[in-house]
Order: C-alpha cells, then structure tokens, then sequence
C-alpha cells in the first residue's frame, strides 16, 4: 500500500498561502464587510500574502484558515487604525473650499462649504472617544457591533455616543 507522501518544507511553508488562494473570495468578502472598502480588503490580503511568502518555514498550523482569518484581521485593524491617524493628521491640510462641486453655482458651493465646515467644527468638538466612534459609524459606515469590537466598549456604549453626537452636531448646525 503506497504511503502518503510527507509534506515537505516547502509546503508547510505555503500551507497559509494556500488557504489564501483557496478561499481568496470568501476572506476578501469577509475583509471587505468589516471594513467597508473593496480595495482596503485588496490590499490586506495581498500584504498578507507577501508577508506569507517571504517569512522563514514555520511548522505546519493545525488550521491553516482560523489562523489567516485572525492574522487578516489583526493586519486589517493595524492598517486601519494607521490609516485613521494618517487622515486625522492631513484633515488639517485639506480644505472643503480646495474641492468645490463643478455643478454647484457660486452661491451653492458657499452655502455647501459653510454647511460643511460648520458640520466638521461639531464633529471635531466632540469628546475623543465620542467623536472616534462617530466618525467610525457614520463616515466610514462601520457597524455598530464592530466599532464596539474595535474601540473595546460594549454596543450600548457606541449606541450612547452616536446618539450623543447627533444630538451635539444637531444643536451646533441649528446654531449655525
């Protein structure tokens, strides 16, 4: 009875690579519903990928694709998360008046601008972790479920500060 070849290096090495190739749709699916963004998904799974390629041989994980799936999510929070801080640091540099709607007469795209800065003066005066959790919800569509996965709160913590931010951007527009 012929035996069952062993698995050499070269396959235990390419064990999660090859439960990356296998189910390619499934974790790009999956990456792409927690985080809202087709190529954000693109670009984790493909970081992934190299960092699979060029890392040493490793023994072989007894689940090759539990594990991709808790490093695909690990890598995808860290990229976020950089991703946040990169944006929070050029908001300053970016200005609604440098991107006016061709469209819009001049009248239009003033009122839109002052709308629109008023609207991120509220949003920026909000408590830190308030205004986290807002942008996380309402700009970047994240569920609530996983903006309170995400920040460590419960789902009725991230429910409170939603609603305390429309509140506060609500009064602040209706003052404007």
């Amino acid at each position: 009875m012929p035996t069952k070849p062993r698995a050499s290096s070269h396959h235990r090495r390419n064990a999660l690579v090859d439960a990356l190739c296998e189910h390619y749709e499934d974790l790009l699916g999956q990456l792409r519903r927690r985080f809202g963004a087709q190529h954000f998904a693109q670009d984790v799974l493909h970081d992934v990928c190299l960092r699979l390629l060029e890392r040493p041989s490793r023994p072989e994980p007894r689940s090759p694709l539990a594990l991709l799936r808790r490093i695909l999510h690990h890598l995808a929070i860290d990229r976020y998360r950089s991703d946040q801080r990169r944006c929070s640091h050029h908001e300053v540099h970016l200005r609604p008046e440098d991107h006016p709607c061709p469209a819009a007469t001049p009248e239009q795209q003033v009122s839109a601008r002052q709308a629109l800065n008023h609207l991120m003066q509220a949003i920026h005066s909000l408590p830190p972790r308030c205004k986290e959790v807002f942008i996380l919800h309402k700009i970047h569509h994240i569920s609530q479920a996983e903006v309170a996965r995400l920040q460590a709160i419960s789902v009725k913590t991230v429910e409170k500060h939603i609603r305390l931010g429309m509140e506060h951007c609500r009064r602040h527009m209706e003052r404007c």
